[in-house]
């Protein structure tokens, strides 16, 4: 595991370097070294609980690359964050024109995460045309 998968797992999570850090249990300075902002190298224990961490959340780190996607399924906190997500956007479309933007950024970073486990969050119209965001399977 290097600095960049802890990036790209960060990524995909959509966490902070502090997230990690309080997931892990050590803190943003020690994320940052793990990540190569720093000169001094972290411990072999701090990078132990930084993975573990990032393992915990889904990621699985592979031959120079990650992947969301656990042995174990869905980590739960992925879905309710996609929901978490979903009722934003879907407040926003009722206060607005009713209509939700599929290009945006919210909606690609958590069909990303959900694609693994054939999930998505899936734009529908209701009666009166207004659409919203729900958490719907991937056809096939």
């Amino acid at each position: 595991m290097n600095g960049r998968q802890i990036q790209a797992a960060r990524a995909l999570l959509g966490w902070s370097q502090a997230k990690v850090a309080d997931a892990a249990g050590v803190s943003v300075p020690t994320v940052k070294r793990v990540e190569g902002a720093a000169q001094t190298r972290p411990s072999a224990d701090a990078v132990a609980a930084i993975r573990a961490a990032l393992e915990t959340a889904g990621i699985t780190f592979t031959d120079g690359g990650v992947a969301l996607g656990g042995k174990d399924g869905m980590a739960p906190e992925n879905i309710e964050q996609a929901l978490a997500v979903a009722h934003e956007i879907n407040a926003e479309a009722a206060k607005g024109s009713g209509k939700i933007d599929d290009t945006d950024a919210r909606i690609q970073r958590e069909n990303l995460k959900l694609f693994l486990w054939k999930m998505k969050l899936e734009i529908v119209s209701d009666e009166d045309g207004r659409e919203r965001l729900v958490l719907a399977p991937l056809p096939g």
